[in-house]
């Protein structure tokens, strides 16, 4: 008799283990592909974080976009993004004003000089048009005098 109870017990034994065993397949299989959403949504976050931080810094020369502003707003602009770049160097992008292209500050004091080609009066109106890349980078700022 022992034998028969012995024998029986065996396959209700493998049976539980087969039972674990398919369990703990299961819940693998749940975390790996809960694993793969959280990985695919940490990188569509990642990307919108990207272009988030990319508005927030061209916000700044953005507001000028398709804007009217003064000859005194241009020179100021001027001063702010390309002020620091001395002959040689060249700036994150172009500004034109008035149809001269400028890369750097080097011409910055010729703005203001009333006796230069270049000079810019405070009191006249220009429109204000930004130009991007195919990867949304500004490329340049064009002042066009109204």
């Amino acid at each position: 008799m022992k034998s028969k109870r012995n024998s029986f017990e065996l396959p209700a034994t493998a049976m539980l283990m087969a039972a674990g065993v398919l369990i703990a397949v299961v819940i693998i299989s749940i975390l790996f592909v809960q694993f793969r959403q959280a990985n695919q949504m940490s990188s569509a976050v990642s990307e919108n974080m990207t272009d988030t931080t990319d508005d927030i810094k061209n916000a700044s020369i953005m507001q000028y976009d398709g804007l009217e502003v003064t000859g005194a707003d241009v020179v100021n602009f001027f001063k702010k993004h390309l002020g620091d770049y001395r002959s040689g160097e060249t700036g994150p992008f172009t500004i034109v004003i008035g149809g001269t292209s400028y890369v750097n500050g080097a011409s910055a004091s010729s703005l203001r000089d009333s006796s230069s080609a270049s000079y810019v009066k405070p009191t006249a109106r220009y429109k204000c048009s930004v130009t991007k890349n195919a990867n949304g980078v500004i490329t340049k700022v064009t002042f066009t005098k109204i």
